[in-house]
């Protein structure tokens, strides 16, 4: 088994101060593959098995240094809505959205990933909106949802008369059609609670996720706005 000293030379990374930067390493590969080029480096010399979406920051202040002893890596912090309902549509949903630190755009307060729960359909519009914003990541799944139903929402809901009149297999269509363009619009609806972000995120220990562009402090959904309307 290799010691500390030549694991951190088969890394490439020398054993020294975190203050003293003339010995840095920088990784100089494409910026977004820095997180797992650092977690890979501090796993293999600490001989720890790190969580999936764990975050690396600095405390050298050196922008993708690669030197262990300046890293410190944190665990992801799953916020406080509620379990299996997806946060963007309101659907049930056993998957997970992770809202990735910004440090190079004035949000270097934020050390660690944040877990949403998601269902699969939002979590496949949304996976790669770099945005943290859990608003403008719902407004972008609502406006996908609605592009792909446009069709469902822009027909004209059949009366109960009008149902009547038809025979029993175009009946049940009209009425299927009915019922799926009926949660759609419940689904662009979402949330009916206009706190719903900022009290998940306060019950988490985030006080001012406005401040952190986390959220907005009232909760829009999409069909606050025509739904066509893109999102910039």
């Amino acid at each position: 088994m290799m010691n500390s000293e030549a694991r951190k030379r088969a890394a490439g990374i020398a054993a020294s101060n975190p203050t003293d930067h003339s010995r840095a390493r920088r990784w100089k590969g494409r910026p977004r593959d820095f997180q797992r080029e650092a977690l890979r480096l501090f796993a293999l010399e600490r001989e720890r098995t790190l969580l999936p979406w764990s975050y690396v920051t600095l405390a050298c202040g050196i922008e993708m240094c690669l030197r262990v002893e300046c890293m410190t890596v944190h665990a992801p912090k799953r916020i406080d809505y509620p379990e299996f309902v997806c946060i963007y549509c309101g659907l049930p949903g056993d998957g997970k959205d992770h809202l990735l630190p910004k440090p190079n755009t004035g949000e270097a307060l934020r050390k660690y990933v944040l877990v949403v729960p998601s269902c699969g359909e939002c979590n496949g519009f949304i996976n790669d909106f770099p945005d943290p914003h859990v608003g403008r990541r719902r407004i972008l799944a609502q406006q996908k949802i609605a592009k792909k139903n446009r069709h469902l929402l822009e027909r004209k809901e059949k009366s109960e008369a009008e149902l009547n009149e038809l025979g029993h297999e175009l009946r049940s269509v009209a009425i299927k059609n009915n019922n799926k363009a009926r949660g759609v619009r419940l689904r662009l609806a979402w949330p009916d609670d206009h706190a719903y972000d900022l009290r998940a995120f306060q019950h988490s220990g985030i006080e001012n996720p406005a401040g952190l562009g986390l959220c907005d402090e009232v909760a829009l959904a999409y069909s606050d706005r025509p739904y066509w309307e893109e999102v910039a």
